[in-house]
């Protein structure tokens, strides 16, 4: 296996779960795309861009994948217990959690 071709199979994230916090631009919205596009269904957490995120959450739903948006403020114990309980309700299971958000 050589080249970015072999990640395709190394990276087989099919039926996998996954969280992205701070999902909706830059490397947040890269690490979410590039999960779908190795076959996980992704959930996008931001605090205030829902605009952008559902716009990703678009993206990666074209692309064949599940995909939901959640507000949240990750330095919310309250609202983090929320986005898991949301994203277990729905899928049943987290597999991948991405902490991007940036908190200051």
């Amino acid at each position: 296996m050589s080249g970015i071709a072999g990640y395709k199979t190394i990276f087989n994230l099919k039926g996998k779960k996954a969280i992205v916090t701070g999902g909706s631009r830059g490397i947040g919205k890269a690490l979410a795309e590039g999960l779908a596009a190795h076959g996980a269904d992704v959930a996008i957490v931001v605090r205030s861009t829902v605009d952008r995120a559902e716009a990703v959450a678009k993206d990666i739903r074209a692309a064949g994948c599940d995909s939901l948006v959640i507000k949240a403020d990750v330095s919310d114990e309250a609202d983090v217990k929320r986005m898991t309980e949301e994203v277990v309700k729905r899928w049943g299971a987290i597999d991948i959690l991405v902490n991007n958000a940036g908190i200051i």
